[in-house]
């Protein structure tokens, strides 16, 4: 071995990532089976509301689209989105819950196990609907988004962004 490559200037770099660990100060991460099931859920429940609404109010009806980059006709998804809002507001803001998250017990929390902030919700659903704009950035989003989920903190690129966890109650 060369002097000059002992004193390790060539070595690999090496990071350490803190993450959340599963279990801390009584606090469980919920399980990805749980918070996937929540999150289906609570899309149909908007879906269904979504669709009865469309069938008698043509605002809420959305276009088809043509093309990957084809621009989505905003105010239905803006219009669903609000719809979500109502349906789930009450829930969340005072218990940090979905629909979907009640029925399966469990709940969106700081990481510290404190209740989350109304601007915290607002991030953490707002994000995807910023991406919502186009199909490719909406694909894009939910393939990023979904794919950090997969790590051992358990948090989406949502949870990340509102600073936010899922705990079993």
């Amino acid at each position: 071995m060369d002097s000059e490559h002992a004193d390790g200037r060539y070595a690999p770099t090496q990071v350490r990532i803190e993450d959340i660990r599963p279990q801390r100060d009584g606090l469980t991460l919920a399980t990805r089976k749980r918070r996937f099931c929540a999150i289906f859920v609570d899309g149909l429940a908007v879906m269904a509301i979504s669709a009865l609404l469309a069938k008698f109010f043509p605002f809420f009806q959305v276009k088809a689209m043509v093309g990957l980059w084809a621009i989505v006709d905003f105010k239905p998804i803006l219009a669903n989105f609000l719809l979500l809002a109502l349906l789930n507001g009450y829930l969340l803001w005072t218990r940090g819950q979905s629909i979907g998250k009640f029925l399966l017990k469990i709940r969106i929390a700081k990481p510290s196990g404190e209740r989350v902030s109304a601007s915290s919700l607002c991030i953490r659903y707002g994000a995807g609907l910023v991406f919502a704009i186009t199909s490719a950035t909406s694909l894009l989003y939910c393939l990023v988004d979904s794919s950090l989920g997969l790590r051992p903190s358990r948090r989406c690129l949502h949870d990340m962004l509102a600073n936010t966890v899922v705990l079993e109650v």
